[in-house]
C-alpha cells in the first residue's frame, strides 16, 4: 500500500505519565492510512446544506443510517 501526499496518517501512540514524565510505549503504536478520494465537490457541497436545513432529529437520522456497518457505528454503540 502506497502512501501518498494527499492521504491522511494517523498514529496513535500510547503513553503513560509517571512522577511527571511521559513514558511512550512504540511498541503498541498504532498507524491507520486513511486514502483520500476523488470526489464531485459541488455535489457534495450541495448534500451537506441540505442536510445541514434539516431539523437535529432528521440529521442524527441521516448519519446513522449512512454509518450502519462502520467501526464508527459500532464505536457509538459502546459510547452511548
Amino acid at each position: 500500500m502506497g502512501v501518498e501526499k494527499r492521504d491522511v496518517v494517523r498514529i496513535i501512540m500510547p503513553y503513560r505519565v509517571s512522577e511527571g514524565k511521559i513514558s511512550w510505549m512504540p511498541e503498541k503504536a498504532e498507524i491507520q492510512v486513511y486514502k483520500a478520494q476523488e470526489v464531485d465537490n459541488e455535489k457534495v457541497r450541495k448534500e451537506i446544506l441540505d442536510i445541514l436545513n434539516l431539523p437535529g432529529e432528521e440529521i442524527s437520522k441521516r448519519v446513522s443510517e449512512a454509518m450502519k456497518g462502520t467501526e464508527w457505528e459500532s464505536e457509538q454503540s459502546l459510547q452511548g
